[in-house]
């Protein structure tokens, strides 16, 4: 690892960004630990603290010190104090999928698993999602964050994790296969596909229409191209 130890990890997405297939990658690796995408806001360090106490409690076997703490936030309200982002032990990986997909991932899941979002309310939820993350892009540095194209990460895998695993300054990289865990399903994503313990290439299931959603496209390249 770096001379300044990672001790914490933000994979920062939106809805169906596939935040949930990457968590469960890099929860894989020994030298990570974490609870799924727990939900929690972080106002302060000592709510980091407090998550970490948290995910030791249901680890007892951990060597917790020796161990990168790993959360996904994808909602605007989850997001941490910017506060928090100064810490240089910190560093987070921004995934990003083409509004395309998202939009219509997000209503099927909505329809499914909860109350149904419609096309607007999904389309303002990616916007506004996307535009928080493009500010919060812009105030870092880029050897505390990364942003990656999901698409990418289900198309060519092996170069998406090298770039991850580089980023994070791993002797031992990243890997497409991974473990469920006891929040598989339940926490994150709940589809199938996360239970299948490999990276799953779904980036064709919709054909792309940038005409649909301009203003949307136009906010993803202005994020994957920072």
């Amino acid at each position: 690892m770096a001379s300044k130890r990672i001790e914490y990890l933000f994979v920062m997405g939106h809805m169906r960004s596939r935040s949930s297939l990457l968590t469960h990658i890099l929860l894989s690796h020994p030298t990570m630990v974490g609870l799924g995408e727990s939900n929690a806001v972080y106002e302060s360090n000592l709510k980091l603290l407090y998550m970490k106490s948290k995910t030791l409690l249901k680890n007892r076997s951990v060597d917790f010190f020796e161990k990168i703490y790993v959360d996904q936030i994808n909602h605007n309200s989850k997001t941490p104090n910017p506060k928090i982002f100064q810490k240089k032990n910190l560093k987070m990986i921004i995934l990003a999928r083409p509004p395309d997909p998202s939009v219509a991932s997000i209503m099927a899941l909505t329809k499914k698993h909860y109350t149904p979002w419609s096309d607007d309310k999904s389309k303002k939820y990616y916007s506004d999602r996307m535009s928080y993350l493009i500010k919060l892009k812009e105030r870092l540095p880029d050897d505390q964050c990364l942003v990656i194209n999901s698409d990418e990460l289900v198309r060519t895998p092996n170069v998406i994790l090298d770039k991850i695993s580089e980023f994070l300054e791993m002797s031992t990289p990243l890997k497409s296969e991974y473990e469920t865990f006891n929040f598989t399903g339940t926490s994150g994503d709940p589809s199938a596909n996360i239970k299948e313990g490999k990276i799953i290439n779904n980036s064709q299931y919709i054909d792309l229409d940038t005409s649909k959603y301009p203003e949307e496209y136009k906010l993803f390249n202005q994020l994957v191209y920072m």
